[in-house]
């Protein structure tokens, strides 16, 4: 049951969107209406995975199924659009306007021994 959950939310795992086929707005994640024209004509649209930092935090206390210290952050996609990550270095290599990339990762596992992955940020 988890991987067909999986495979139904490919924006958990992979930077999938949709893109309006009217004005060309993009969307993270998909949509299948366009907030710029209002119209309905959306596409799927895989985004490069490569951005930019815009601003970041160190989280210190985690929530469950989460290790502590790690960093979020706001990363602009060289697409143009914003998305919110968890970025794999520490709190020192993540710099305002440091360039980023897609990576596969572990993201947290709870107590029932199910491990979640997804896509994380690391500086390039």
């Amino acid at each position: 049951m988890v991987s067909k959950h999986w495979r139904l939310h490919k924006q958990k795992y992979v930077l999938a969107g949709s893109k309006c086929r009217g004005c060309g707005t993009l969307f993270f994640p998909a949509r299948q209406y366009c907030a710029g024209c209002e119209g309905t004509n959306v596409e799927d649209y895989g985004f490069s995975g490569h951005g930019v930092i815009e601003t970041y935090t160190t989280i210190h206390i985690a929530p469950a199924g989460f290790n502590a210290p790690y960093v979020v952050a706001i990363i602009r996609l060289n697409e143009g659009v914003s998305i919110v990550s968890q970025i794999v270095a520490q709190g020192d290599k993540a710099e305002i306007g440091k360039n980023v990339k897609a990576v596969f990762r572990k993201i947290s596992d709870d107590r029932s021994d199910v491990i979640k992955y997804g896509f994380k940020f690391e500086v390039v």
